[in-house]
């Protein structure tokens, strides 16, 4: 019987620290993945490779220096890097991983579209994590628009619907979505949804995140769950598990009228 498939989201900063990449937080995650696929599949979506670029240049090269490189530059450098890490802390768990990069347009055409879900469900068929991330390096516009919402989410909430996942878990180092009064959210029914847009978009102006504001997630979040998709905010050192029982972070539920 196939297994329903879990999209795992990861943020910049829960991947990434001052010197690179924070391999302990990387083991602990996939500590949490290698639990979840006794019952699912597991597509993990991992932002960082910018941090992971910046870090590694800045290695390489003295405060002195008068070059700028771009968030692409960095990304072209730090993309691998990331990949490599995800790969390394699955392996100690006996769990094999390996990188697609894409863009909205490739998930939006057709014809590319369907090769992305093959590749992605041919992989899952074999055991394989697939670790998404946007190609940034050939995704300027996109990157510099926001086009589909920042740092990965939307990202990963297209690839969730694209592939009919069962779950969506957006994981950040603030969990979930909280209101004025800094209290959690435990669940937003799609009849709440625009006073949580309007919240979080008010938010987003007012504290100026850049790609990984509030706003980005809200949207992500109500993109999916308008297509079926339980979308789940929470920590990412917390255990999905955890948080898909509803014992931690924010849960969007899926709007039942909604078909796949």
């Amino acid at each position: 019987m196939e297994k329903e498939i879990i999209v795992l989201k990861y943020g910049s900063s829960s991947v990434t620290n001052a010197e690179g990449i924070d391999m302990s937080r990387l083991y602990t995650y996939s500590n949490y993945v290698d639990s979840l696929m006794d019952d699912y599949s597991v597509v993990i979506v991992s932002s960082g490779a910018v941090a992971a670029g910046k870090a590694y240049w800045e290695t390489l090269h003295s405060e002195n220096d008068n070059l700028e490189p771009s968030k692409q530059s960095f990304a072209m450098q730090g993309s691998g890097r990331i990949v490599s890490a995800w790969q390394d802390s699955l392996a100690y768990f006996g769990r094999a991983a390996g990188q697609l990069l894409v863009t909205h347009r490739e998930l939006d055409d057709i014809e590319e579209g369907s090769v992305v879900v093959s590749s992605i469900r041919q992989s899952l068929e074999s055991d394989i994590i697939p670790i998404c991330n946007e190609n940034d390096a050939l995704s300027i516009q996109e990157l510099a628009l926001l086009k589909y919402g920042g740092e990965n989410d939307g990202l990963a909430s297209h690839i969730a619907r694209t592939i009919g996942a069962k779950a969506l878990c957006l994981l950040n180092d603030s969990g979930g979505i909280k209101r004025n009064d800094q209290s959690e959210y435990e669940s937003i029914r799609h009849t709440n949804w625009s006073v949580v847009r309007s919240m979080a978009k008010m938010r987003s102006e007012q504290s100026s995140q850049g790609t990984g504001g509030i706003s980005a997630k809200v949207e992500a979040a109500i993109s999916a769950a308008s297509a079926g998709i339980d979308v789940y905010v929470g920590n990412a050192q917390k255990d999905p598990k955890i948080i898909m029982d509803g014992k931690s972070g924010t849960h969007f539920v899926a709007k039942a009228a909604e078909v796949r």
